[in-house]
């Protein structure tokens, strides 16, 4: 039997507001990084106030349990929210891959970053709640030479099993083992 038959069934797709993102998810995120200063300290560039790890520095101990806080709740209501769906479809990132070396070609560290939270916005609220998420390339960009992009799909938490079996289902649907991108 295929993996496609042996699945647990058909998948409903139903539509599902985004994650939470904004000033809610920054703070905490930028408080969770207090001693990142001295693990970059041998490095030849310092990191600017500006970036998250500097911002943590100054955090105060109750200021630290607020941002845990203020992340569990907005787990809480987002793993609630999107409990009635078997997976929530995104883009993996918000645009196509880049070449190497793109993210740090302006040897400012606040703008590699920066551009590292604009190309990658969809995953990070599954970094918070820990759900189970996976990225398939089921399309491939039309340059020459054509690279993957990437679905996510994020499931219930501790419900790997069921984006395995979406996962099979779709590979069987369109077939990607075959493909690599160049340099591969």
């Amino acid at each position: 039997a295929s993996r496609t038959e042996r699945a647990s069934g058909p998948f409903q797709a139903r539509p599902v507001t985004s994650p939470p993102t904004g000033p809610l998810l920054i703070r905490p995120r930028e408080t969770l990084m207090p001693n990142r200063p001295q693990a970059l300290a041998g490095m030849r560039t310092e990191p600017p106030p500006s970036l998250p790890w500097a911002k943590g520095a100054g955090t105060s101990g109750a200021e630290f349990v607020g941002a845990i806080s203020q992340l569990q709740m907005l787990t809480r209501q987002w793993v609630a929210r999107t409990a009635g769906y078997d997976a929530v479809l995104s883009p993996t990132l918000a645009a196509p891959p880049v070449p190497v070396g793109w993210f740090t070609e302006t040897g400012d560290p606040a703008e590699d970053f920066l551009r590292q939270q604009r190309f990658t916005p969809f995953t990070s609220a599954y970094n918070v709640t820990g759900q189970p998420a996976v990225s398939l390339p089921l399309h491939w960009t039309g340059d020459d030479p054509a690279l993957p992009v990437g679905v996510m799909l994020a499931g219930r938490p501790a419900d790997e099993a069921t984006l395995v079996s979406l996962s099979a289902q779709l590979e069987d649907a369109v077939p990607w083992a075959d493909r690599r991108p160049p340099g591969w």
